[in-house]
């Protein structure tokens, strides 16, 4: 809640979550991931100089999960992507990227959910894709965060009948005729 500067105003937004049900989580609508890799070892590794890279990363990430008491690559984003099903997905690669090879993001696009839209964006190196090409990242990220939007509205619009509000939104009237 943000206050508009008026006592008043400040005055009624503090009080109004005492008079509303707590809201419900956030939904996520779409994702747009950038020089994402699938798992933590490639992007240690890619920070790491010498041979063997990958395996002294996967030995840091185990001694991470003994003292932390948990194992971080259980949220490796090759593991949980599949749990986006249903969610429009845009992962966007550079095809010049070393810290994430193309080779490990289209392993990430692989296991993404049906209907996920991989970009490989030509000479484009770690998180510069925007910067190779700034309208083409635009406008599609643009595109599919509209899409994504729309498709949401139209399942489940965010303003009822005239007269009538959205079974989404409390009735905030009723609430406050206390």
């Amino acid at each position: 809640m943000l206050g508009d500067g008026t006592m008043l105003g400040s005055d009624a937004d503090l009080t109004a979550p005492a008079h509303v049900a707590p809201p419900r989580r956030p939904r996520i609508v779409a994702v747009v991931a950038d020089s994402v890799a699938p798992e933590l070892a490639v992007s240690i590794g890619s920070r790491l100089r010498g041979p063997g890279r990958r395996l002294v990363a996967g030995r840091l990430l185990d001694a991470a999960a003994r003292t932390l008491g948990e194992d971080p690559r259980e949220t490796e984003p090759g593991r949980v992507v599949g749990l986006l099903e249903g969610v429009p997905l845009l992962l966007i690669s550079g095809e010049a990227d070393t810290t994430v090879p193309i080779a490990d993001a289209r392993r990430l696009a692989a296991a993404a959910p049906a209907g996920t839209v991989h970009w490989i964006v030509p000479g484009a190196e770690h998180s510069g894709a925007h910067g190779t090409d700034p309208v083409g990242y635009e406008a599609r990220v643009t595109d599919h965060l509209r899409a994504a939007f729309a498709s949401l509205r139209r399942a489940r619009p965010i303003i009822g009948p005239p007269g009538q509000p959205s079974a989404d939104l409390p009735d905030l009237a009723s609430s406050m005729e206390d």
